[in-house]
């Protein structure tokens, strides 16, 4: 594993820096510090490492501490992206005296994905166990910082952090219960979405408000909303041929347009529109999918439509490279795709499959998160 942190693939360092993340102990303390002071990990990995030596290096070394927070406070605020910083910030969610640090960057922040996971560290924080004995007292001020920046996620309608902060609020009994109202708050919130654009943080708070007041749960189902444009598939073959000019290289595709004709559709529409053009490849999970079509580029983000799940037994998960529509839910698809890395036969029946790579794992293997679309260009 320590062989792998240095390889040149970005993603096969990340799986190496998770596993240290999960298993390292303090034999391996001295090594990955050696590892993250010689500076060559790509951000993906150096930012698990940094969380493996926070766990690793005992409240008893101040100092060791100290200088490992304030590189990892410098990495944060010099990031080059808001995928890097996001990783970053993910590293600080085991310390919870760094909680003002979070809410103080939250106050200034803009970019969707790093709201999103300033919300999803803030809320890990607050489950953590020692959270209580730091923050003792219902009128510290930490409590009253954080109603302020869950406030402004509701007033923002900010989707990504809601749906987050809607899920921590149906198990939280702390004491920031007695500042932020999630019952008044998400309500209000949710008011403000847009259907079907924002269904899966409507059906999120829809959850939470159930379990606040005691009611069974029924998700709210989209109705069809976009017919699927027969013209556009005149004169066009069974298999239709395109590629995908990322930043990393070209990945060639076909799509299936006579057994996922509302899907193909939707991809050509799009396509036409040259809607994936800079589009960021905000999910890249080694070993299983990278996924991008995300206006927000957090994953949260949608169109003001949604497509028909289509199921089609004739395919399946059961290969690699299988391109498929990301889904909150049954008929919520629209324009974030993805495509798999290896066999992933959990996804069948839930996941509509509408092509397949023919050619690039080879580039997909140096994608990183934060690479982008040039454009997608159609062999018709």
């Amino acid at each position: 594993a320590k062989k792998a942190l240095q390889n040149p693939s970005s993603q096969v360092a990340s799986l190496a820096a998770e596993y240290f993340l999960k298993n390292s102990g303090p034999n391996d303390e001295k090594d990955l510090q050696q590892i993250l002071n010689e500076g060559k990990l790509p951000w993906n990995s150096k930012s698990q490492i940094y969380a493996s030596l926070i766990k690793l290096i005992p409240i008893h070394k101040p100092l060791k501490r100290e200088v490992l927070f304030t590189h990892l406070l410098a990495d944060i605020n010099n990031s080059k992206s808001a995928y890097e910083k996001s990783a970053y910030i993910i590293a600080l969610q085991n310390s919870p005296s760094y909680l003002s640090f979070l809410l103080q960057l939250g106050q200034k922040e803009k970019d969707p994905y790093t709201l999103t996971t300033l919300t999803q560290t803030i809320a890990h924080i607050y489950k953590n166990p020692t959270f209580p004995l730091l923050y003792k007292g219902s009128l510290n001020p930490i409590y009253n910082k954080t109603n302020f920046f869950l406030a402004k996620a509701c007033q923002n309608y900010d989707v990504g952090s809601l749906a987050i902060i809607s899920e921590w609020f149906r198990t939280e009994k702390g004491l920031i219960r007695k500042y932020f109202k999630p019952d008044s708050s998400l309500r209000l919130a949710q008011k403000g979405l847009k259907l079907p654009r924002d269904i899966e943080t409507y059906n999120e708070i829809e959850n939470t408000l159930s379990v606040l007041n005691n009611k069974k749960f029924r998700s709210k189902s989209i109705e069809y909303n976009h017919p699927i444009q027969w013209k556009r598939l005149t004169n066009i073959h069974d298999t239709i041929h395109a590629e995908i000019i990322c930043t990393k290289g070209k990945i060639e595709i076909e799509l299936y347009p006579k057994l996922v004709p509302g899907s193909v559709t939707n991809f050509l529409e799009l396509v036409d529109q040259n809607f994936f053009n800079g589009k960021i490849i905000h999910r890249v999970v080694p070993n299983f999918v990278i996924q991008v079509g995300c206006p927000r580029g957090d994953g949260y983000g949608s169109l003001d439509y949604s497509i028909r799940t289509e199921s089609n037994t004739t395919l399946n998960y059961q290969k690699e490279g299988m391109i498929g529509m990301a889904s909150a839910g049954l008929d919520t698809e629209c324009s974030q795709f993805f495509i798999t890395f290896s066999p992933t036969p959990h996804l069948d029946g839930k996941y509509t499959i509408f092509g397949k790579m023919t050619k690039g794992m080879d580039v997909m293997m140096l994608i990183e998160q934060g690479d982008k679309i040039l454009k997608i260009n159609l062999m018709e």
